[in-house]
C-alpha cells in the first residue's frame, strides 16, 4: 500500500488485535512505544508480524500536534526464532 494511501488513516484498522488499540494508546498516553509485537493485515489478505514503534509530537502547550509510527517486519526473525527452538538447521537466506 503507498504511502498517501495511509497517510491521516486511523493506523489500528491495519492492525489484527485488541493488542494494536493497547500500543496505540500507550503511544498516546506514555508519548512513545517500542517494539510492541503485532500483527498487520495487508490489502491481499496476507498476515505480517510487526513490531511498531512510535512517538507522538506535542506542541508546547502538550496539545498532540501528529504521531510518527513505523512496523518493522519481523517475518524472518520469527522463522529463525522457530528452526532454532524446533533444532532443525537454519537454512540460508
Amino acid at each position: 500500500m503507498c504511502r498517501a494511501k495511509i497517510d491521516g488513516t486511523h493506523f489500528p484498522d491495519y492492525l489484527l488485535s485488541r493488542k494494536a488499540e493497547e500500543a496505540y494508546r500507550q503511544a498516546f498516553y506514555e508519548g512513545v512505544v517500542r517494539n510492541y509485537p503485532l500483527a498487520i493485515k495487508h490489502v491481499s489478505g496476507r498476515i505480517t508480524d510487526v513490531l511498531y514503534n512510535a512517538t507522538v509530537f506535542k506542541d508546547e502547550n502538550g496539545v498532540v500536534q501528529g504521531v510518527f509510527a513505523s512496523a518493522r517486519d519481523i517475518t524472518e526473525r520469527k522463522k529463525v526464532e522457530e528452526e532454532l527452538k524446533s533444532n532443525r538447521p537454519i537454512r540460508e537466506a
